[in-house]
């Protein structure tokens, strides 16, 4: 799993008889990109370093990460750090506050 966060386009194209449904942007290549990753890391889910810099970010509050790597992907010459996301560590209650 690749997890990013950016801005998208995406809705419905096509006709009555047949629609499809699509994603578009910069956001969904990253994503792409980072999935990718994970197979060369050996690991379940990257995420980027967006994703936890973000303000107000839960991930960042609730999710247990490690660094992995700082990666420029295909299409990118300005690289970005990626990093694991871990599982809750055993006995530990997780809890996000709303």
């Amino acid at each position: 799993v690749g997890v990013h966060t950016g801005q998208i386009l995406s809705g419905n194209i096509g006709s009555v008889k047949r629609m499809k449904y699509g994603l578009l942007g910069d956001g969904v290549n990253q994503t792409a990109r980072i999935k990718g990753l994970t197979s060369r890391y050996k690991v379940g889910t990257l995420c980027t370093e967006k994703v936890l810099m973000e303000d107000n970010s839960l991930a960042a509050k609730h999710i247990c990460t490690r660094p992995v790597d700082r990666v420029a992907v295909k299409g990118k010459q300005e690289p970005t750090t990626v990093y694991e996301v871990l599982p809750p560590t055993l006995g530990r209650e997780w809890q996000v506050e709303a």
